[in-house]
């Protein structure tokens, strides 16, 4: 608005201020801020506040690191430039596909960086067994829902770990659940001993 001030952050401070009827504010006014700026500033914010989860840390400063360069957003926030480039990866990972991001959610509070790192690691194994049988797809990404993370971590790296889906493409893909477990049942193309040896 003309003559006004745009509020860019600590709007849950201003709220409960108003909440609490007090008669002053103190704010600081910060001019000549150009919007790129301002949204950096709103971004920081809400990164400081304690009740992100890790899929949010990795959103802000995704959206950080579009404003400024990552060396930068690091010095910022405090932390190394490695881990800055951890939260891209996997905020980059789990965006790519929509099904492994809303499990993602399921356990955001809880998922520490070496979790979320792991399960985005899936993310192009999950891809190829989409390609390859959507409904297997859909059965796997139903069974890991029901489970907690590192269940749900372990059953990954079991189906993943597995030769074909590693080094060699299957025929075909089985997935179902099995009482607390989760069977995956793959069938090999017809293969050579040596070739056999090989994936071991």
């Amino acid at each position: 608005e003309k003559g006004g001030y745009e509020l860019i952050s600590g709007e849950r401070r201003y709220r409960a201020a108003l909440a609490l009827q007090m008669p002053r504010i103190p704010v600081v006014i910060l001019q000549d801020l150009s919007p790129a700026q301002g949204e950096q500033i709103s971004i920081h914010e809400n990164f400081q506040r304690q009740d992100l989860n890790i899929i949010d840390k990795s959103r802000v400063i995704t959206e950080l690191t579009r404003v400024d360069n990552t060396s930068n957003v690091a010095k910022d926030l405090g932390c190394s430039r490695r881990t800055i480039e951890r939260y891209i990866m996997v905020h980059r990972e789990l965006s790519a596909m929509p099904e492994l991001y809303g499990v993602a959610l399921k356990w955001a509070d809880t998922m520490d960086m070496r979790s979320a790192i792991s399960l985005s690691k899936m993310g192009q194994h999950l891809m190829d067994m989409k390609a390859a049988d959507k409904n297997e797809f859909q059965n796997l990404i139903t069974v890991i829902k029901e489970l907690s993370l590192p269940s749900a971590l372990r059953a990954l790296r079991v189906a993943f770990k597995q030769p074909s889906l590693s080094q060699a493409p299957a025929n075909s893909w089985s997935c179902k659940r099995t009482g607390g477990n989760i069977v995956v049942t793959l069938t090999l193309p017809d293969m050579k001993d040596e070739e056999l040896k090989s994936l071991e």
